[in-house]
């Protein structure tokens, strides 16, 4: 024997249209959410490949759009990218502030750049301490 436990309602009641309504509006969001993800995911996997590939005018126009919505593996790539001059300009502070972003939002590889930054002196002063704080955020988790 099954109980039902929600109150019976009429399909044609104001409440039945307005949940029908909601869970539309729900399917919908669902929906959009995991195109963006899927779309976000195939454009960083794009990034990552192109990197890899060491085909640097692509990774820029690839990984630019990802880098300005916070995608961390971007910044980092474009970190790298400018602390050792690949495909750009090498630019120490420009390093520096696209790995910082990456390693505030947790990434492990972006920390490790951030601790190397201050051990040499990198696009900062050099500060072995601080140094040291960012190699015990990063590395230990880094791959």
């Amino acid at each position: 024997m099954s109980v039902e436990l929600r109150p019976k309602m009429s399909t044609n009641s104001p409440a039945s249209a307005l949940l029908g309504f909601v869970y539309s509006l729900i399917g919908i969001f669902v929906a959009v959410l995991l195109s963006t993800t899927t779309v976000m995911a195939g454009a960083s996997e794009d990034c990552e490949t192109a990197s890899r590939r060491t085909d640097w005018a692509e990774v820029l126009r690839l990984c630019r759009p990802l880098v300005e919505q916070g995608n961390t593996g971007a910044q980092t790539t474009l970190g790298y990218m400018y602390r050792t001059g690949e495909g750009v300009a090498q630019d120490y502070a420009t390093a520096m502030a696209w790995s910082r972003k990456a390693a505030e939002q947790g990434d492990s590889l972006g920390q490790a750049w951030v601790g190397g930054m201050y051990e040499m002196g990198e696009g900062v002063a050099q500060d072995y301490v601080e140094a040291a704080k960012w190699y015990r955020k990063g590395p230990s988790r880094a791959t």
